[in-house]
Parts: structure tokens; C-alpha cells; sequence
């Protein structure tokens, strides 16, 4: 593990889309990490003097449709290496024509159409309904935009999560620029994980091309590029986690039964009903 940190500051997560496999870290290794959830393959380094721990949201190899993704061993690993903090890369198509590939857009809203996802850590007797209201932590969000002068940045936005792995039709595509501004497949079911966790979350969505098309593979690679600097740049310069709601997300959210007391709780929590725990 890096010994050269700040001892008093969490980690910061990164979470890498597709096209961001790895990241450079000075003093990195790789290894994995047990959840309750599966195993998830991290790596762990710094940049500048902040330890940062990354996952590449698909696997090192792109193996895993967004569908097949296993979102909740991902949220758990990042916490349980003590992440309070997550900047959450990802390509998306535009469906505004403000909107140019390279660009970047931070949302503040998103649209969830996925379906059949494990998209919570709870049930089996435990019902917990976490506020999904403003699901992207503003001051991180905040923050994010104006550390990126360099790039073309657009702040708020819905983001349209559709199942996939499939491209839009013409008419869906048509539908979605009604209340989207961009479209992708996994910001949705992570987001309401890193909530449930407590964590403060913003995504970080490089625009690849306009909705129908494929990818734009030829624009690409100075995309991955360029996301890889803004990754670098924000865990540098990420400052402590702050003292936003993110953290208390369980609050008064369990309903019924008992928040075991793990990681992702990080202790027992009132029912709101009834006093088994």
C-alpha cells in the first residue's frame, strides 16, 4: 500500500468506463477485493500526494456488458478501502446538438429505463428507500466543473440510462431528446448503489458521438486520452470529502428490519417501524 499519503484524508475512487482500463498511478498496484457481492479487481497508487483506488467499471478487458456488470461488488470494494469519494467516468451519446463529441457533461438528474438489474443492497428482509432526489452529489459535481478549464465542460443535464448493449433507433432516439440531454447504459444502477453506500458520487460523461450512431472510434483515442487526464487532475486536487447529506443517505430511510453492521452501513440504524435492530 502507498506510504507516501495524506494519513487524514480518505482515498479517492475512480471508476473507469469504456476505453479507461487503467490509470496511472505512481506507486500502484493491482489486486482484488472481497464483497459479499463477488470479487473486484482494483488497483491502487497515488496521484500527486492522494491515494486514489480505481476499477474499471466493465473489467480490464471491456468483458462485461453494462447489463452483466456487477455494480454492487464495485460500490462495496470502494467503500471497504475506505473511498468516501467517487468520480465515475463514462462515454455517452449526445441528444442535443449542443452537445459536441469530446465535450463533457456532468449531470445532475438521470432517467433509469434499465430493467432486471440488481440495482440495491438491500431486501430480504431488510426494506430500505433511499431518496433518489438529487442523485448526484452537488459539491463533488461543483467541484468537477471547475477543475477542468482545459475541457469543454457542460454542468447539469439529464442523463437517459437505457438497458443496451443495443444502439437507440431512430424513434427511440427521437423520444429521448424529449427529456434527455445524454444518453448511456450505467450511470442509473450505480448511482443508486454509491447512494445506498453513503458515498458522495458524480459522473463524468464524455461525449462520443450522437445518439443512433455507433461508437465514433475514430475520435476515440484522444477522448480516452483526455479522460484520463481529467481523471488524474480531479484526484489530485480532490479536496477532503465534504460535509454534504451523501453520507447520511440511510437516515430515516430503513423502514423495516435490520441494517447489518457492515460496510456499507457502517453501523445499525433505526427502523422506522419497528426496534428489531
Amino acid at each position: 500500500m502507498p506510504d507516501k499519503v495524506h494519513p487524514d484524508i480518505a482515498p479517492v475512487g475512480i471508476i473507469g468506463g469504456t476505453g479507461f482500463y487503467r490509470m496511472e498511478l505512481s506507486q500502484q498496484r493491482s489486486f482484488g477485493e472481497d464483497t459479499p457481492f463477488g470479487e473486484c479487481e482494483l488497483s491502487c497508487g497515488l496521484a500527486g500526494e492522494r491515494k486514489v483506488v480505481f476499477a474499471a467499471r466493465h473489467g480490464a478487458h471491456h468483458d462485461f456488458l453494462p447489463g452483466e456488470v456487477n455494480y454492487r461488488a464495485t460500490i462495496y470494494a470502494l467503500k471497504k478501502q475506505g473511498v468516501r469519494q467517487v468520480f465515475a467516468f463514462c462515454m455517452v451519446g449526445a441528444l442535443k446538438k449542443e452537445l459536441c463529441p469530446g465535450d463533457i457533461v456532468i449531470p445532475d438528474q438521470f432517467i433509469d429505463l434499465t430493467h432486471g438489474r440488481l440495482n440495491t443492497f438491500f431486501g430480504k428482509g431488510n426494506s430500505v428507500y433511499v431518496s433518489m432526489a438529487d442523485p448526484f452529489c452537488p459539491t463533488l459535481s461543483s467541484f468537477a466543473a471547475n477543475e477542468l478549464p482545459d475541457f469543454t465542460v457542460h454542468r447539469g443535464g439529464t442523463y437517459v440510462c437505457v438497458q443496451g448493449p443495443h444502439f437507440s433507433t431512430r424513434a427511440e432516439s427521437r423520444l429521448f431528446s424529449g427529456f434527455g440531454d445524454i444518453i448511456g447504459m450505467t450511470a442509473a444502477t450505480e448511482t443508486k448503489l454509491a447512494r445506498e453506500a453513503g458515498l458522495c458520487y458524480t459522473v463524468i460523461a464524455s461525449v462520443v458521438d450522437y445518439d443512433t450512431c455507433s461508437m465514433g472510434m475514430k475520435d476515440m483515442h484522444k477522448i480516452v486520452m483526455n479522460v484520463n487526464r481529467a481523471a488524474k487532475r480531479l484526484a489530485e486536487h480532490a479536496p477532503p470529502p465534504a460535509s454534504c447529506k451523501c453520507a447520511g443517505s440511510l437516515a430515516g430511510a430503513i423502514v423495516s428490519g435490520s441494517e447489518p453492521s457492515d460496510i456499507i452501513g457502517g453501523g445499525r440504524h433505526t427502523s422506522m417501524f419497528n426496534k428489531r435492530n
